[in-house]
């Protein structure tokens, strides 16, 4: 059974049946640790691992994604896109959080247990409003009600999220200190480079 090393992310996974059984929510969670990982690679080569956490900063990146108005105008693939976007703006904020993603590792089971529903969630989601309460809580309840979202689109979470990060890998840009957001380059040679996530690819 693995145990993770913030400054050594953990990529190492129990193999065997009888350790995949005792193992538990910690294998369930292989792809997220993977997407965790990739997400981490990215960060670093940007320089957002450095920038300070500032909750309304990022507060305000997810709701530009998951507003209920922007939802409503989008296609399924669109919202798909949408809360792709937020679960990936969701770990980016718990990474700039100390021990915000060893809380999230340890708190796999509410992302990879079908238990844990959107509707379990709601009221604690709603707390985002009480500037007292767990933050890093509340991250990761976007993160479980993006997933459930999904899902109940008759989308596979984990294959959504593969074909997210391929989309922002590829992009260039540079970080925009008046923004807060690292933004791409949108000139025509980097527009070349660009990988479109094909959402159609994911359905269950």
């Amino acid at each position: 059974m693995w145990r993770c090393d913030l400054n050594k992310p953990c990529v190492k996974f129990c193999e065997s049946k009888k350790d995949k059984a005792s193992c538990g929510m910690q294998y369930k969670g292989r792809n997220m640790i993977e997407i965790l990982e990739r997400l981490r690679i990215w960060r670093e080569e940007r320089g957002l691992d450095k920038i300070e956490f500032d909750l309304d900063v990022q507060a305000s990146f997810i709701f530009e994604e998951i507003g209920v108005e922007n939802l409503r105008l989008k296609t399924p693939e669109g919202k798909i896109d949408s809360l792709c976007d937020a679960t990936v703006f969701s770990i980016n904020a718990l990474a700039l959080i100390p021990g915000g993603i060893q809380y999230m590792i340890e708190n796999f089971k509410y992302i990879c247990d079908s238990k844990y529903t959107v509707s379990i969630l709601l009221n604690e989601a709603l707390e985002l409003l009480d500037p007292l309460s767990d933050i890093q809580c509340h991250f990761r309840n976007i993160i479980v009600i993006a997933k459930g979202m999904i899902v109940n689109m008759g989308y596979d979470y984990e294959k959504s999220m593969q074909e997210t990060l391929k989309e922002i890998e590829s992009r260039k840009g540079v970080f925009n200190p008046e923004s807060g957001k690292w933004e791409k380059f949108k000139d025509e040679e980097s527009k070349k480079l660009w990988y479109k996530a094909d959402y159609s690819k994911c359905k269950l």
